[in-house]
């Protein structure tokens, strides 16, 4: 059995709709438009390799090498001074790299076993070589 709604209803529906519609659309256009605040560097460059770079975080303790996604932005690990995850790995004792994938150029065309021989296997013997140690990988 079908419920039949009146003309009124559907018109009020309908603008409730379009009203809720531009919000939306308004907050969307907001968001997209806003600036972030300039984020205060907490690393350093320790090798580059295409658009791939790697970072050390600082530490003293056994090394550790974040790897996000390839389509995650690795700053979501280090938002500012205050909310920094890699940050508080430092801190915690361990010796920090991020691998940052880098916007894709000359590898755009490279699928899995290009990402691992050509970018992240080269990374991971500089880091062996740096520290001397065995890299714990997350």
């Amino acid at each position: 059995m079908h419920k039949v709604y009146s003309e009124s209803f559907c018109g009020e529906a309908i603008n409730a709709l379009y009203e809720n519609f531009n919000q939306l659309y308004k907050g969307l256009v907001r968001y997209n438009s806003a600036t972030l605040p300039k984020r205060q560097q907490s690393y350093s460059l320790c090798k580059q390799i295409g658009s791939a770079k790697l970072y050390y975080y600082g530490g003293e303790g056994a090394p550790l090498l974040v790897i996000p996604s390839l389509i995650n932005k690795p700053y979501i690990l280090d938002l500012n001074h205050e909310r920094s995850f890699l940050r508080q790995l430092a801190e915690g004792g361990l010796s920090v790299y991020l691998l940052d994938w880098g916007e894709p150029a000359n590898e755009k065309g490279y699928d899995f076993e290009g990402y691992l021989c050509k970018i992240l296997l080269p990374m991971l013997r500089t880091l062996n070589e740096q520290t001397g140690q065995a890299i714990t990988i997350a």
